[in-house]
């Protein structure tokens, strides 16, 4: 019996000691947290990419701040081409003037006479206002010859901006996307980005009146389309199988002859490309998915058309664009609108 009492009574204190000791260390993390409360910061354990900033929210009081980290956005469209040709000065501050229009002609690597006839007729108001800059957006061609007369013809206009992704009709939305993320890296605070085709003939200071009346933002203004569906019959060139785009609809888009960006939004526009897989439409991928993922205006002005206008100087006086111009075109309506004397 008083073996068994002297057992009972050792278990008995060798119970209370675990309990007073669990006791004594619960206290102490208690006492160490609320000391340290205050320092405490939720930091994200991936490093987002690029220009993204993470996602956060704050949580504050009197005493403590805690940051809490969002799940950083997956990346299905990355831009990770490089430059073969790059112009970085082009919008560098001229007279003190900053850009206000930034011209991006999206345009094949071999055409180089229309490269010529742009410089000489609508795009060489850059040539005598300061506010206004051009650039010429290629992707790399398959042919040696015109990769070295490319790189000559740069190194006398330093206007050319080359990404080694293949230039090709299903590859523009790529060269889009090139002009975005050249356009937010070296032209930073351009007010207005103007995207066109080779074909258009640009009434340049019309627009930038047009521009300067309107004073958009978080905004792409051209030809609006609206209601259009994916072409679904494969002799057609803008076949789209049903697979590639589900939506019975495209949304709202500016048609890709010619649009403007407003400056605003230019790196959004970027960053939202990289979040929207790629769509091969320039058009409807640059001003439709992306402009909507980014909850941007998508603003009708008919001063633009992808449709052919007449070539003359008097058809082109109260617009802006015209589409499918060939360069006697161009060279034709450039002489007759430069003409005080043209009579309408």
């Amino acid at each position: 019996m008083k073996g068994d009492g002297d057992g009972n009574g050792f278990r008995y204190r060798k119970v209370f000691s675990f309990l007073l000791l669990g006791s004594i260390l619960i206290f102490y993390l208690i006492l160490d947290v609320v000391r340290h409360d205050a320092g405490v910061h939720y930091s994200p354990s991936i490093k987002p990419y690029l220009h993204i900033d993470s996602p956060t929210q704050q949580h504050s009081s009197a005493n403590a701040t805690t940051t809490i980290a969002l799940p950083v956005p997956k990346l299905v469209n990355p831009h990770n081409f490089r430059y073969i040709i790059q112009n970085n000065s082009t919008c560098e501050k001229k007279n003190n003037t900053n850009v206000y229009l930034l011209i991006c002609v999206c345009i094949a690597p071999a055409n180089f006479k229309h490269r010529e006839v742009i410089r000489n007729t609508w795009g060489s108001i850059v040539k005598h206002n300061p506010e206004v800059r051009l650039i010429f957006l290629i992707g790399k061609p398959n042919n040696g010859t015109i990769q070295i007369k490319l790189h000559n013809e740069s190194r006398q206009y330093n206007d050319i901006i080359e990404e080694d992704f293949v230039d090709s009709y299903r590859n523009l939305s790529l060269k889009s996307v090139a002009m975005l993320k050249w356009a937010m890296t070296y032209c930073e605070g351009v007010k207005y980005v103007l995207k066109a085709d080779d074909d258009m003939f640009i009434n340049v200071p019309y627009l930038v009146g047009v521009l300067k009346d309107k004073q958009k933002t978080n905004s792409v203004i051209g030809m609006l389309n609206t209601g259009a569906r994916p072409i679904h019959n494969p002799a057609s060139k803008w076949y789209t199988p049903q697979e590639m785009y589900k939506e019975a609809v495209y949304p709202p888009y500016l048609s890709g002859t010619a649009y403007v960006i407003s400056g605003d939004i230019v790196s959004k526009l970027f960053h939202a490309s990289e979040m929207t897989p790629l769509f091969w439409l320039e058009d409807v991928y640059i001003t439709g998915l992306c402009r909507r993922k980014i909850n941007a205006n998508a603003e009708p002005d008919y001063g633009f058309t992808y449709v052919h206008r007449s070539p003359t100087g008097c058809a082109y006086r109260p617009v802006i664009s015209g589409h499918d111009n060939t360069l006697d075109d161009i060279q034709k309506i450039w002489r007759e609108i430069q003409d005080p004397n043209l009579k309408c």
